[in-house]
Formats: structure tokens, sequence, C-alpha cells
């Protein structure tokens, strides 16, 4: 369960504009997300980045990765600019959703751990609804077009 208050999230741009999911499926994306990232990286603190393409399941992505207690890296879903700026900390978890698997082996070229969410969502562990930016910090990574 969250905390958005919307029956439906619309998102996207360009020609993916107003693709929608329910919310029952965008709430089961956050949970099984957050578990996901949690099963792979713990909850000790440690950054986290993601790759967030602009559609129902790169939102709920940065739900669940600002749910953590971890500062938040945002990648473009384009990997050949992740190494364009400053370097990721070794050693990163790199949270790829389904559409972006194919970057997991530039993620390891770079010293980073990728994970790769599932596209099957099954419900994983049970617990609290997740609380929306508890992240203590958010890095944006860009291609450097914006200055």
């Amino acid at each position: 369960m969250s905390a958005l208050p919307s029956r439906a999230v619309v998102t996207g741009v360009g020609e993916k504009l107003g693709k929608r999911m329910n919310r029952t499926a965008f709430d089961l994306h956050m949970e099984v997300g957050r578990a996901a990232i949690l099963d792979a990286a713990g909850d000790d603190g440690r950054p986290l980045a993601a790759a967030l393409p602009a559609t129902p399941d790169g939102v709920a992505l940065f739900a669940a990765l600002t749910s953590l207690p971890s500062p938040a890296i945002l990648l473009a879903p384009d990997a050949r600019v992740w190494n364009s700026g400053s370097p990721l900390p070794a050693g990163t978890t790199v949270v790829l959703p389904p559409s972006l698997a194919q970057f997991a082996p530039m993620a390891e070229r770079l010293g980073c751990r990728p994970c790769v969410l599932a596209a099957q969502r099954n419900s994983g562990r049970g617990g609290p609804p997740l609380m929306l930016l508890q992240s203590p910090g958010i890095v944006i990574f860009t291609s450097g077009s914006t200055g």
C-alpha cells in the first residue's frame, strides 16, 4: 500500500504520453521493486542508483528507490551517458527495470552491481506501507546537456 492518492498513474513524454497503470498494479510494482532492492543491496544507507524510463515502471521504481534510507542516484535510461561525467562510486547497486536489463553489462564495466528487477511481479515479502521520499538526497546524473 502506498501513500499515493490517485486511482491511476499516468506518465510519459512524447509518443509515450498517457501510458496508464492502475493503482493496484502500481502499488505492487513499488512493493516488489523495493523488496528486490532490499534483497540486492540491503538498507545500510549506501548510495543506490537506478535508470529510470519515462513509464509507469520508472515512476514505481523512483518511488521504491526513494522510500529507502539511501541516497538515490538517478541515471538516464541510456547507458552510454553514465560514464560521461562523475563516476558512480565503485560497488554501487544499479537498479534496472526489465525494459533496461540490457544495460546490466555496462553497470558491471563501471564497477557497479546491477540489480535487474523481474518482469513478473509477484509479491515477495510483505511489509509496512512505503513512505515516499525517505531518501536523504537525490543525485541526478544527466548527459551534460543541461550546462
